[in-house]
Parts: structure tokens; C-alpha cells; sequence
């Protein structure tokens, strides 16, 4: 199963004092409130009730802040998008359990990270995960998607993963709770984030 850094350099506070520069450029919002809403994603995934996502974490990932809905929950999309999210999942999983690392070359984007606790590692670059597909004996693995929302050309996907999987002498097997993020390359959705947590 199976990272993309986000966040700025902070070069531009250097720039402050300068005569006639510019004022710092502030970070890129969608990037900025991904890197603030992991920790909070990871948790919610684990404690919200009745297996539903909170509102409260999705608000963070719009690039608007929220201003125009103030603390209203953000809507879902359109059918359309969620099928095309769900299509990619179980391409995904299918990928997975083949062991298929050329169908999960066209799935991952060039700057894929897997950010997983009790999966295969806890920071796993695209080029490691593909390496590592080969190795993984899949038995099962069905994906189960609760939720979609899109931002623009980022999307958020949580699902539930069940496993039943071995690695060399490490089992696998379990459920996970995931936040995959994709970002839309041409016309295609790609994977360029997932966090994982093995319940």
C-alpha cells in the first residue's frame, strides 16, 4: 500500500527589510492546510462516530479557508467526480493485489509518498513502493471509499482498507484507515499522497 512534501522554503522572510522588495510571498493555501490537517485527518479517521468523517476536517483543505461558507460543512461533489475517485481506488487496490507496477506507475504521481503506521513504512517514496509491490503477497484487498471531496484539482479520499497481505515475514493483514489525496495531471487523477493507520 502504499510521499509528497509540502510546504515552503521561508526564503521569503529573509527578504523582509529589504529596500523596495516585496513583501513575502505567504505559502500556497491548499499545500499549507494539507500539511496542518494530517495529524487532525489521521485522528479523525480513527474517532469519528458512526464511520462518518468530521466537517470540521475537510474545511481546512479548501483554499478558500472557508470564507464564503463561513462554519458550514463544504458540499459534496457531483456524482461524476466521486465515480471517477472510486474507479481510481479500486484500479488502486486491483494493482495491489496483482502486483502490477506497470497499471500503478499510470495511478501514482512522480511525487507519490505513502505516510503509513503499521503498514509497510512510515515514509515510503514512489520509487520505493513500486520496488516493494513485487515482494507484497496479496491475498485479498478490498477498498471501501466513505467519503469524496474535490478542491479544485485536488481531491480527498477517505476509505477503509481490508488487507489480508505479507511482506517477507511481516504480516500485513488488518483494516486501515486512509486518506489518499490526488491531484489532477492532464486528465487523469493521481495519488499523490496517502496516509495510512492500521486499526
Amino acid at each position: 500500500m502504499g510521499p509528497c512534501q509540502l510546504g515552503g522554503s521561508g526564503r521569503g522572510a529573509r527578504r523582509e527589510g529589504r529596500r523596495g522588495g516585496r513583501e513575502p510571498r505567504p505559502q500556497a493555501p491548499a499545500d499549507h492546510s494539507l500539511r496542518e490537517a494530517a495529524s487532525e485527518l489521521l485522528e479523525g479517521l480513527r474517532l469519528a462516530r458512526d464511520d462518518q468523517p468530521r466537517a470540521r476536517l475537510a474545511r481546512p483543505l479548501d483554499g478558500d479557508g472557508g470564507a464564503a461558507g463561513g462554519g458550514a460543512p463544504l458540499r459534496r461533489e457531483g456524482a461524476a467526480l466521486t465515480d471517477q475517485l472510486r474507479l481510481v481506488e479500486a484500479r488502486w487496490a486491483a494493482a495491489i493485489e496483482e502486483r502490477d507496477v506497470v497499471a500503478a506507475e499510470q495511478l501514482l504521481a512522480d511525487d507519490f509518498v505513502l505516510s503509513s503506521t503499521g503498514g509497510v513504512g512510515e515514509q515510503v517514496t514512489r520509487g520505493a513502493w513500486l520496488e516493494t509491490l513485487g515482494e507484497i503477497d496479496t491475498r485479498s484487498l478490498r477498498c471501501d471509499v466513505r467519503e469524496v471531496r474535490v478542491f479544485g484539482d485536488t481531491a480527498v479520499v477517505h476509505a477503509r482498507l481490508r488487507w489480508d497481505a505479507t511482506l517477507g515475514e511481516r504480516d500485513l493483514t488488518g483494516e486501515y484507515a486512509v486518506a489518499d489525496v490526488f491531484t489532477m495531471r492532464g486528465e487523469s487523477w493521481r495519488a499523490s499522497w496517502r496516509i495510512s493507520v492500521r486499526l
